[in-house]
């Protein structure tokens, strides 16, 4: 994956929303000019690359696929995209809906005993 990329992932397989797209390329840019100290002529336009991952049926799981795909790109380490973590259009069955809200929930759980909120 090329350093100036954007990974658009959508669980419902929609087409990225223009507003968005322009604004993420926007927000590219300025990190770009920032952290390369590149003038704004010199900066190049984002990579967009558009994977099918598991396509979510029409209910309301997308926190599910989200926290499942984010999961998966940080266990792995993912600095380099690979197109085959995301090669399954399937949505997710019953038992994985099952394992990521177990998984979650014990995360949360235990973050939050080990992270008290102060008073």
């Amino acid at each position: 994956m090329k350093s100036n990329s954007i990974i658009f992932l959508c669980s419902l397989h929609r087409k990225l929303n223009p507003a968005m797209k322009k604004s993420c390329e926007q927000a590219m840019r300025i990190g770009q000019q920032v952290r390369l100290g590149k003038a704004p002529r010199d900066v190049k336009d984002p990579t967009w690359i558009t994977p099918k991952s598991h396509r979510q049926p029409p209910i309301n799981l997308y926190g599910f696929y989200v926290l499942r795909h984010a999961y998966n790109i940080i266990t792995a380490g993912l600095t380099e995209f690979t197109e085959e973590m995301f090669n399954d259009p399937s949505p997710f069955s019953d038992s994985e809906i099952y394992q990521i809200r177990q998984h979650w929930g014990l995360f949360m759980f235990d973050f939050h005993n080990n992270h008290p909120l102060e008073e």
